[in-house]
């Protein structure tokens, strides 16, 4: 899909200088991800009080710090996966402190309140389309980015609105409409890298297992035991009796195969009575296979 994501590369070719001084001095890629944050925070303060040029410097070394990292670390064969968590982080935090830049913005120029709440919305909407790339990779579906409205887009929106800051809530609702759009775009296409996949996401091998008696829920119901067999006669749902009730049991010292023989010809085993009491009846074969 066409957005501006797609200058990613070029802009990344432009800072090749820096990637191969980085090289050359030893610089570690975590300080490029620092001067993302740091220029982000900076630009905040320039979105706020509406210094439209300041703000679009500033978030361009924003973007070009969450550039560099990455490419630094490829050309020093430094990728480790810490690295990528540092990264997104940095990146979901330089994320928040432009859109707070706008919610400063609105409180600075003294907006009345639908457009303070619509600069807030924007800023949690703005998060949408990062969670849904995120889920998609711990489901192991491809990371996806750009847009049509991504972190590129919205960085040029600020720079918009501190320039216009009249247009404010108009500016903050096509945030709000573009971060939805692009974070719906994101799952449909996650729902369909993933079609026909079954078993736990990778997210799910690694996480830590839940204590046994929860594991265990609910799978007796799956994967049940043999149930015992009714005698004739008998209603399913009601239980075999035991040895301590009416069911007689083999006579002392014949031992369980002659009792079997004795229930299979309806008749008491030697030396046992018939059985006495409430329900009691001649048990058939099956049933006193549930006492083995």
């Amino acid at each position: 899909m066409i957005s501006l994501y797609s200058l990613k590369y070029w802009y990344t070719r432009r800072l090749g200088f820096l990637v191969e001084g980085s090289v050359r001095r030893g610089i570690s890629p975590d300080t490029w991800t620092a001067v993302g944050v740091i220029a982000a925070a900076a630009g905040c303060g320039a979105l706020v009080m509406g210094w439209w040029p300041a703000a679009f410097v500033l978030l361009a070394a924003r973007l070009g710090g969450a550039n560099l990292d990455g490419a630094v670390a490829r050309a020093r064969g430094l990728s480790r996966p810490f690295g990528f968590v540092l990264n997104e982080v940095g990146d979901r935090v330089s994320d928040l402190l432009v859109m707070g830049g706008l919610v400063g913005l609105a409180l600075r120029t003294g907006a009345s309140l639908g457009p303070v709440v619509l600069t807030l919305v924007a800023a949690l909407a703005a998060t949408l389309p990062t969670f849904a790339s995120l889920a998609a990779a711990g489901a192991g579906a491809p990371r996806l980015n750009g847009g049509p409205f991504g972190k590129t887009e919205r960085c040029l929106a600020a720079v918009v609105a501190a320039a216009l800051p009249q247009y404010l809530a108009v500016i903050a609702g096509v945030i709000i409409i573009g971060s939805v759009l692009t974070a719906s775009i994101r799952i449909l296409r996650t729902a369909r890298a993933l079609r026909g996949t079954s078993g736990p996401a990778p997210a799910d091998l690694v996480a830590p297992p839940p204590p046994e008696d929860i594991a265990r829920m609910g799978r007796a119901d799956r994967a049940p035991l043999a149930a015992p067999a009714s005698a004739p006669g008998r209603d399913p749902g009601v239980a075999a009796p035991s040895r301590t009730g009416s069911t007689p049991s083999p006579a002392p010292g014949t031992g369980p195969e002659a009792g079997r023989r004795a229930l299979a010809a309806d008749a008491p085993a030697p030396g046992t009575s018939a059985p006495t009491g409430r329900g009691a009846s001649t048990p058939g074969p099956l049933e006193q296979d549930t006492d083995l």
